[in-house]
């Protein structure tokens, strides 16, 4: 069965996360540190932002938590510098339509997660809103033919 064009992002979003963590993994509850020794991308809610006569205009929600080893230096410092790296590899890549399946993303917001005093690794989680659109019924098209 073909993807569908939500799909088909949500791939083309995973292969790019996957050049800062190849072992990236989707689908994955974040219910701490431990679950952020690898990449995690979560699709989540979607919504019409817009129907026209062809054309559906919808917004979706993803979200990239990662984690960073503290071997040197402060967790915050580190947290803040993989957000950038976030933020810069989603909000500011080279092609921000990933082929031109989508018509924009932009950073939502963000939160960090830290350990015990001891612990060796800072999480942070990412979100950011992903608009496109598909042609009207039809979730495998992106323009009418």
């Amino acid at each position: 069965m073909t993807d569908t064009v939500r799909e088909q992002i949500i791939q083309a979003i995973m292969a790019r996360a996957s050049t800062l963590d190849p072992t990236i993994v989707r689908g994955r509850l974040v219910s701490g540190l431990e679950s952020l020794m690898q990449t995690v991308l979560n699709d989540d809610m979607e919504q019409v932002l817009e129907t026209t006569y062809q054309v559906e205009r919808m917004e979706m929600t993803i979200t990239i938590g990662s984690g960073v080893a503290v071997t040197d230096g402060n967790p915050s410092v580190l947290a803040n510098q993989l957000l950038g790296i976030l933020r810069q590899m989603f909000s500011g890549a080279p092609d921000p339509t990933f082929g031109g399946l989508i018509d924009s993303i932009r950073y939502r917001n963000s939160s960090f997660i830290f350990g015990q005093p001891t612990s060796v690794v800072v999480g942070v989680l990412a979100q950011f809103l992903v608009a496109y659109h598909t042609v009207r019924g039809n979730p495998y098209l992106i323009d009418p033919e």
